[in-house]
């Protein structure tokens, strides 16, 4: 993205309007900035747009700085503008930090002008649709309308323009007709086709909003509206409203100011030498991290005297993806010592366990003779791939285990792997993730009891007693769900699902994307029918090579022979975030390559005194933390108070990190890393765990 300026200096349209200047290298001239930034549909017509405020500018002493660069929308750079045109913008345009200090400029008095496409973009935000108006929803045909005009002393411009204006233009609707602004432009939908307000359909208007001024017209989809005298009148009277000639006040902004990117360092606590495999982490109240490697080590870190111990190892088959897998302290861990492990069992066991153990911190060990086998899960070992294996327990001490499809992809041209013929066991994930009677390609709720088993909490996907379905059940639909996290307020589910490899779509189905996915209750979330946001895959035969009909999202059928369970599944859920290989137009700020989601905790600010002082700070308060293994990033997600989502942001974007494995918050507000090393299957030197904290 290039940012180039514009400076042209003009006569004043309008001889009795005197206009001043605060911020701009030239006297007397107003600086404004013109974004152009599309992620979505690109607009032909920018191009007219551009050269149309080149020649506003040369008429009306402005001085235009074109830009389609989002990270010029930071403080220090907002300051210099006057005001901010967005022309035809359309998607995820700002990332949550950019959006934040675009309304802290709104704010301290800051003017906006949007034209056409710019009502569809970002359209998670409230606030940014509470400055345009309402959001875009659909569009007519182009075709002549009559348009109506409402006349105003404020825009000069209104009172030479007749009633009815003929204009040609595509026909906005909105997803809610704009209320509180002032409408001076709006269209008679008895003069075309695909109007759905009948008397009243606006089309431009202004308001304040939030400290500032805003001016919005839907029109200008056509290269020759920039071109039209009276559209470029109604601009140039729009500019004039939302400059700010007084200055930006920042003393009136409410919105605080995000961290600086280097207010945080990354501390090694343990290098390579004692991390080997690593697969997960559990940190324990009094800060000391208890962590597991794939081969069968369970060690833990003293963070106070900075010693790492093995205090045992489980014999674990390590074939493939195999190994131990998961750990969890119990929420009594304090008074009880009890350590919840997932493992493969030992070869030709062909079964996952969740077992129990006791540490004895006395002697800094687990007591093998006191493992408890809780559940165990069936797998086929010839070649195992998406174990699963995470653990984590919610505030009501329910423990969630993550499992895995247990099927090979690479038969099925990374699209879904419903092989049903006969000697095809284990390439067909309907038998398992999408088998309402299997554990596997799940995630599991049970409560764990004192003696060792455990009973099954309310809400789960099935109730006990129904036939061919399992009680512990849920979430069904996984592929690989290989990290999970539970919010400590809300209680909602997240987790990350690897997805499968397809990088184009075909009439077997979509191109693969890994999901982030949230889960206020138990639910089907698709695998191995849907990807990402209710993708539907086709039914395959793959004996005869013929590709059937889509499945249906609403009642999905589950024809496999190998299907043990129910053959109408539940309602599919679409996932939370999704991305493919390529960049996503939903979620661009992903970018694009490699694909490993992992879905880290939420935070919450805390302003006890007692925690460190290092803490991350209240600035992230509510996000969710999430990571790629492959892509090495780490990302905060921004939600509304229902949870739904509404921006993204990079946290640490200059930190280099080897391939997280694991994320998890202390009891200290610090964020624990857990680096498994750049090459899978094999220890790694840039292995490790570190913690992020504030540097000061």
């Amino acid at each position: 993205m290039t940012t180039h300026i514009i400076k042209i200096f003009f006569l004043l349209w309008l001889s009795s309007l005197v206009i001043s200047c605060n911020t701009t290298s030239t006297p007397n001239s107003r600086k404004v900035l013109l974004f152009t930034k599309t992620v979505e549909f690109h607009h032909k017509s920018i191009e007219g747009g551009i050269k149309m405020f080149e020649k506003l500018g040369h008429e009306n002493n402005l001085s235009f700085i074109v830009s389609e660069d989002p990270s010029i929308f930071n403080d220090d750079s907002l300051k210099q503008f006057n005001a901010v045109v967005f022309l035809s913008t359309t998607g995820e345009i700002l990332d949550y930090r950019q959006q934040l200090c675009f309304k802290r400029y709104i704010e301290a008095g800051g003017g906006f002008m949007g034209i056409h496409g710019s009502s569809a973009s970002l359209s998670h935000s409230d606030w940014y649709r509470g400055l345009v108006g309402t959001y875009f929803k659909n569009h007519s045909t182009i075709q002549k309308a009559r348009l109506i005009v409402h006349k105003d002393k404020k825009f000069p411009v209104t009172d030479s323009l007749q009633t009815p204006w003929i204009f040609e233009d595509e026909w906005y609707n909105w997803e809610a007709v704009p209320e509180n602004v002032n409408v001076l432009v709006s269209v008679d939908e008895a003069s075309y086709r695909g109007g759905e307000y009948g008397k009243i359909h606006p089309l431009v208007w202004y308001h304040e909003y939030d400290g500032g001024k805003s001016f919005y017209m839907a029109l200008g989809h056509t290269t020759e509206s920039y071109s039209n005298p009276k559209f470029i009148g109604l601009v140039h009277d729009g500019i004039n409203y939302v400059c700010n000639d007084t200055g930006l006040d920042y003393s009136h902004v409410k919105t605080p100011a995000p961290p600086e990117q280097n207010a945080f360092r990354k501390e090694m606590l343990v290098d390579n030498a004692s991390v080997q495999e690593p697969m997960g982490m559990s940190v324990s109240d009094d800060g000391r991290i208890f962590y597991i490697e794939r081969r069968g080590n369970v060690r833990v870190y003293d963070i106070d005297r900075k010693q790492t111990s093995i205090i045992g190892t489980v014999p674990v088959y390590s074939e493939h993806e195999d190994g131990l897998l998961g750990i969890a302290l119990d929420p009594g861990f304090s008074q009880n010592q009890w350590i919840y492990l997932f493992y493969s069992a030992p070869s030709n066991q062909f079964n996952y366990h969740l077992s129990r153990f006791r540490y004895d911190p006395e002697t800094n060990h687990l007591i093998d003779t006191t493992e408890i086998v809780i559940l165990k899960i069936h797998q086929e070992h010839a070649y195992s791939n998406h174990t699963g294996g995470r653990l984590c327990f919610d505030k009501q001490g329910n423990l969630f285990i993550t499992v895995g499809d247990n099927t090979i992809p690479f038969a099925s041209k990374g699209y879904a792997p419903i092989d049903q013929r006969a000697d095809r066991t284990e390439y067909d994930a309907a038998r398992s993730s999408g088998n309402t009677n299997d554990l596997r390609g799940k995630i599991l709720r049970i409560h764990p009891e004192p003696d060792g088993s455990y009973s099954i909490p309310e809400g789960n996907l099935f109730p006990r007693g129904m036939v061919k379905t399992r009680p512990e059940i849920y979430i069904m639909g996984c592929r690989n769900p290989f990290s999970i996290s539970i919010d400590p307020r809300t209680n909602f589910l997240y987790w990350g699902d690897v997805g499968p490899d397809a990088r184009k779509d075909s009439v077997e189905g979509p191109r693969g994307y890994d999901e982030v996915n949230q889960a206020r209750r138990a639910g089907n979330f698709g695998w191995p029918f849907f990807i990402a946001n209710n993708k539907p895959y086709a039914e395959v035969d793959f004996r005869k090579e013929k590709t059937g009909n889509l499945f249906d999202f609403e009642a999905p059928q589950n024809n496999s022979p190998r299907n043990t369970g129910v053959k109408i599944l539940p309602p599919a859920q679409k996932a939370f975030i999704w991305y493919p290989y390529a960049a996503s137009q939903e979620f661009p700020w992903i970018g694009s390559g490699g694909r490993t989601a992992m879905a880290g905790p939420v935070y919450y600010y805390s302003n006890d005194s007692s925690l460190s002082g290092q803490r991350l700070p209240e600035y992230y308060n509510g996000g969710l933390f999430i990571y790629d293994w492959i892509r090495n990033w780490i990302k905060v997600v921004r939600m509304d108070a229902n949870g739904n989502y509404t921006a993204m942001e990079d946290f640490m974007p200059g930190e280099h990190v080897s391939r997280i494995i694991d994320m998890q918050l202390g009891p200290d507000g610090i964020l624990y890393l857990l680096e498994y090393g750049n090459v899978w299957y094999q220890a790694n030197p840039d292995a490790g765990i570190s913690r992020i904290s504030r540097s000061f």
